[in-house]
């Protein structure tokens, strides 16, 4: 191959050495007042933001244990699966709120009879398998939550019962 030169280019580049280094001067106390301004948002960030997850992972892990015993006191009661004794701990773990047992705590509330066993209903034989359940923030607006008993009164009844809840 073949080569040639054809020109040549030469440049002289002048700089103000005093204006660079007042440029560069300027360029770190900005970036010195930049990281100032981050370890201040990270120091807010611990104090308003993980000093509360850590405290709501506590009560999580309470409510948690909690859960799981009651759990376990139904499951042998009820016959459920324990697939669905699962996806109901996984709500109670992604930290969802059931509204019913935000103002009723004790058994015997039941949304569903079986029309197998004769007058299950007014007998109280049932189980409690429709919620309605609320991210802790929706849930403190929650006013009431109840279970509306008189449609499965009726004469000719769905084996469910409504679950109604109100929020302000």
């Amino acid at each position: 191959m073949a080569s040639a030169v054809v020109g040549a280019l030469r440049v002289d580049l002048g700089i103000n050495s005093a204006e660079f280094y007042e440029g560069l001067r300027k360029a770190q106390g900005s970036l010195k007042d930049f990281g100032n301004s981050m370890r201040t948002v990270g120091r807010n960030m611990s104090t308003y933001l993980t000093a509360p997850i850590v405290g709501f992972g506590a009560l999580t892990i309470k409510t948690a244990g909690d859960f799981e015993a009651s759990m376990n006191r139904v499951d042998a009661a009820s016959g459920a699966t324990a697939e669905e004794f699962k996806a109901l701990q996984e709500v109670a773990d992604w930290g969802w709120v059931d509204c019913f047992r935000k103002f009723e705590a004790g058994g015997g509330h039941y949304t569903y009879w079986d029309f197998v066993i004769p007058n299950s209903a007014q007998r109280g034989l049932g189980w409690r398998i429709d919620h309605i359940y609320a991210s802790p923030s929706y849930a403190e607006k929650c006013t009431s939550c109840i279970i509306d008993k008189a449609p499965r009164m009726l004469e000719i009844p769905s084996d469910h019962t409504f679950v109604i809840a109100e929020f302000n």
